[in-house]
């Protein structure tokens, strides 16, 4: 079992994934990034004691939305006791390909990479 960290649509996006898989992956909606939910995250790590694997998914490329600012409160909490990935869209210059078509499949791309496991 992982755990899915994740703000805004792509939580909605993943947990439609999920159930269409059959994954037994918990996907947790963060929406307060600032002041950063440490005891309610904890929570939910405590949890589910037989997960290993903490993912951040977002949906914007890895230089933009929240990974950087997220990254080291994970790390510093639960970096010893887990594996901590991120799963994002490449690094890029801008934050949109400007295709819907290019779009969708770079979301479906996403969200097979975050329940596979394999980060970027």
């Amino acid at each position: 079992t992982d755990l899915i960290f994740a703000t805004g649509k792509v939580a909605l996006d993943a947990i439609a994934r999920r159930d269409e898989i059959a994954s037994p992956s918990l996907i947790t909606r963060v929406e307060q990034l600032y002041p950063w939910p440490k005891e309610q995250v904890a929570e939910v790590v405590a949890a589910h004691p037989n997960a290993k694997r903490i993912i951040w998914l977002q949906e914007e490329p890895e230089n933009m939305g929240a990974w950087n600012a997220v990254k080291g409160r994970l790390y510093e909490a639960h970096g010893a006791s887990h594996d901590i990935r991120r799963v994002s869209r490449a690094e890029s210059g801008s934050p949109a390909t400007g295709s819907i078509a290019v779009h969708r499949q770079e979301q479906a791309e996403l969200l097979e990479r975050a329940f596979s496991g394999i980060a970027e």
